[in-house]
């Protein structure tokens, strides 16, 4: 069972392996990340139990459950964030317990402290794969630059690569539009004269990016289009959008079907991304 809102190359096959070798009720694939405040953290004893989750915590319950709740001692990575990937292996026995139980909604508030209230076996497994939530837009641009640099293998952009641009079927590209990898263009694109795209440009299938245009940092989604000498930087442009001739967007994210007509641009949001 899975979330489907993240980005992954972990070998599921190694985790199932590893929970029906455990015998454990129910396994938590775990990730190291830089700060729990966004996830679920998991504190392990040293033989991978679960003793306690805490979903979204502050700071200050996260030291006050290690405090009080159990020994540090018998803690394993104390000094780790370790959080829940949303990756879980389970007994089949789980779907009596989720029937017989409705309150059970949520796995992170609900199933997983119930199943170690009523004395459950939990387990956590480290994984060390490429693993990232994303489900907000900063997070969704940078798991799209990191599939262009190659962070994910074996996943890896639609189509076929050809010095550092990924390319569909039925992709046009002017002779003298300038592509700087990484890029990557989904079937039937057009790229118009004089245009630069890249690095880091990801258009979606059917999309236009007319002559003289920018594309940068940014991705565009299925059927966009970019007019003549418009400048599209560091955002995430819906599917069917149209930006008119010599507009300028920055840092923003664009609805589905909206037509931008004059400059937009964002005073930080996913401008600040760039930076890292």
């Amino acid at each position: 069972m899975t979330m489907g809102d993240v980005l992954t190359n972990m070998n599921l096959r190694k985790f199932a392996d590893h929970h029906q070798r455990s015998g454990a009720f129910a396994t938590i694939a775990l990730v190291e990340v830089p700060s729990l405040r966004d996830f679920g953290a998991v504190l392990l004893d040293k033989e991978g139990r679960v003793l306690h989750f805490i979903e979204k915590p502050r700071f200050d319950e996260t030291y006050i459950v290690t405090v009080a709740y159990c020994n540090p001692a018998r803690l394993s990575a104390l000094h780790r964030n370790m959080a829940n990937s949303g990756f879980y292996a389970f007994r089949y026995e789980v779907l009596d317990l989720l029937e017989e139980n409705p309150q059970l909604m949520d796995f992170g508030r609900h199933v997983f402290p119930w199943l170690l209230e009523n004395g459950y076996d939990v387990r956590g497994w480290e994984s060390s794969a490429y693993w990232i939530d994303v489900g907000r837009p900063a997070t969704y641009l940078t798991a799209n630059f990191d599939l262009l640099a190659g962070l994910v293998e074996p996943l890896h952009p639609h189509g076929r690569r050809r010095d550092g641009v990924w390319l569909g079927e039925n992709v046009e590209v002017a002779p003298s539009a300038r592509l700087v990898p990484p890029v990557a263009l989904g079937d039937d694109v057009k790229v118009g004269s004089e245009s630069r795209l890249g690095p880091f440009a990801v258009i979606g299938h059917g999309s236009r990016v007319r002559d003289g245009a920018t594309v940068e940092y940014s991705v565009m989604l299925s059927g966009a289009e970019v007019g003549e000498g418009a400048r599209v930087l560091s955002s995430i442009i819906g599917g069917g959008v149209q930006i008119r001739p010599r507009c300028t967007v920055e840092s923003m994210v664009i609805k589905d079907g909206e037509i931008i007509s004059n400059d937009v641009i964002a005073e930080a949001e996913l401008g600040a991304l760039l930076a890292r």
